[in-house]
């Protein structure tokens, strides 16, 4: 009988672990794991400390692309990290708000991730967006169902921020009101969302109507 040759196995590589203090309350963790191989970074942000957590875009409008260290760059942040998956022509993919002010609906629901004012709690689920919209001397109310996310459908209303740039723009064969920005966001009824109010500026069917800064234009 002939012994099995002995098998030397190669030096165990152990995972590494080390941690970056950016500033105070936040902190930058490299984790490198060789039995994958797997390398994995995780971004640590204390409420308690002076730091806070917001949101950017390439440009501020639909239409750009920027990596997220040239977007931290231009905004003076510390780090910066992707916040959904970005489609063409330059947008989320996911529906989008910022301090409380709808961006977009979205082209696809899915789980959300929102923090609180005060930056103390966070949230995540999944969430379906909904607009609506009232007639203050009507009382009348109607379901916007786009938001800077394609043309209305028949019978349908869509609404258009500066936010959709020259990549989401009301129709040109459509009747359309714009309308101006009059007061704050707050809190809806019951805290069930964010309102806002307007007046309309103006009421035109034909040709575009144009977006202008601080309007909203809704168009059927």
């Amino acid at each position: 009988l002939v012994a099995p040759a002995a098998v030397h196995a190669g030096p165990v590589l152990e995972r590494g672990v080390s941690t970056q203090t950016l500033a105070p309350g936040l902190t930058l963790k490299r984790i490198v794991d060789p039995a994958g191989p797997d390398r994995a970074y995780v971004l640590e942000v204390d409420p308690a400390e002076a730091v806070t957590i917001d949101v950017a875009t390439a440009a501020g409008a639909m239409g750009n692309y920027a990596r997220p260290s040239e977007i931290g760059k231009t905004h003076g942040a510390l780090s910066a990290i992707n916040g959904d998956f970005t489609i063409d022509p330059g947008r989320p993919l996911h529906p989008f708000a910022e301090d409380g002010t709808l961006r977009q609906l979205g082209l696809q629901n899915g789980a959300s991730f929102a923090i609180s004012h005060d930056e103390t709690a966070e949230y995540v689920a999944a969430q379906r967006a909904t607009v609506a919209a009232r007639d203050l001397d009507t009382k009348a109310k109607f379901a916007v169902a786009q938001f800077n996310t394609g043309s209305p459908a028949r019978s349908g209303i869509a609404a258009y921020s500066s936010y959709g740039g020259n990549a989401e723009r009301p129709p040109a064969n459509a009747c359309s009101v714009r309308m101006k920005i009059v007061g704050k966001p707050r809190w809806a009824q019951n805290n069930r969302g964010v309102t806002r109010d307007y007046s309309v500026e103006r009421v035109h069917c034909g040709s575009r109507v144009l977006v202008q800064p601080g309007t909203v234009v809704l168009s059927s």
